[in-house]
């Protein structure tokens, strides 16, 4: 609903005179829009460079604004706004009026306006029941019975099918229990094998290590016996080769001592000869061997007297 009001800052002092609005109901709220002409003593007021405030009191007194509002004509000194809805707070006669600043220099206010406001109904007050006629109530109560029974018969079918819906549930998660079951079983089972499996793992790897170790302990002890044989044939070798050595050493002194015993045998022999000559075979005629310049040697008779038995 919007009003339009003249507020003059003169303030009439007779009280009569204070204007006032139509009646609001308490709670009531954003249905006054309110078109106000400021007059000084009558002549619009010059609102330019002005600013204007709403300030009011609710019935019982309390404070509403300050609050600046729109200055819709500053020359024609019109303002227009919606009464807040603070007003209608409390039922009762409320009033308010207009302060009007330039900047922060308090200039005028206007006369006073006044709104009634009515009480309202007590919302929390006991809730008042309408007469029904005894035929109209039966044929309610039917009515709120068969609701109520078709409501009944309607949970009851929502409970049958929860209920429905629970088992296939119940068996949906006995079904995955089962199978929850057996894997645990397959996992037990995997792992004994796995733990079997890995006991002969480590037995078999103690074993081939155990072997590997012999093997390699034989193939060592080969090597070292080896070695050594190959040492003693080396040193064998070595002292056949150094007797071998002494023996061909011997042997060519051997021979060279037999060959210079047999010259010096049949040197001596021939200088024996030389020295005692021969007697024929028939005894009859002695003989020298002798040896010139040029080695030749020849026999020489050296007497042919000579008679043996």
């Amino acid at each position: 609903m919007a009003q339009e009001l003249t507020f003059d800052t003169k303030k009439p002092e007779n009280a009569f005179r204070e204007q006032r609005i139509d009646p609001l109901r308490r709670g009531e709220r954003g249905n006054r829009e309110l078109t106000v002409s400021i007059a000084s003593k009558g002549i619009p007021y010059d609102l330019t460079g002005c600013t204007v405030r709403f300030v009011g009191t609710t019935g019982t007194g309390q404070l509403v604004g300050p609050t600046e509002i729109e200055v819709a004509n500053a020359t024609a000194g019109m303002v227009r706004h919606v009464l807040p809805a603070e007003m209608s707070t409390d039922a009762g006669l409320a009033h308010w009026y207009y302060e009007i600043y330039k900047g922060e220099n308090y200039l005028d206010t206007t006369e006073s306006c006044s709104v009634k406001v009515l009480q309202n109904a007590d919302i929390g007050g006991q809730q008042a029941t309408l007469y029904i006629p005894i035929l109209e109530q039966a044929k309610a109560d039917e009515q709120a019975r068969t609701a109520a029974e078709t409501k009944r018969a309607d949970a009851e079918t929502a409970r049958a099918t929860a209920e429905t819906a629970r088992v296939e549930a119940e068996k949906l998660r006995a079904a995955a229990e089962t199978k929850r079951v057996n894997a645990e079983t397959s996992r037990v089972e995997a792992e004994k094998s796995r733990a079997t499996a890995e006991t002969k793992r480590d037995a078999s790897f103690t074993e081939m290590s155990t072997k590997l170790s012999a093997a390699a302990a034989a193939a060592k002890a080969a090597r070292d016996d080896a070695t050594e044989s190959a040492t003693a044939a080396k040193k064998s070798k070595d002292a056949a080769a150094a007797s071998a050595l002494s023996a061909g050493k011997a042997s060519d002194s051997a021979a060279t001592v037999i060959k210079e015993t047999a010259d010096a045998a049949a040197d001596a022999r021939r200088a024996a000869e030389e020295a005692r000559g021969s007697i024929s075979a028939d005894k009859s005629m002695y003989f020298k061997r002798i040896t010139d310049k040029n080695g030749d040697t020849w026999p020489v008779i050296v007497d042919s007297t000579v008679k043996g038995d």
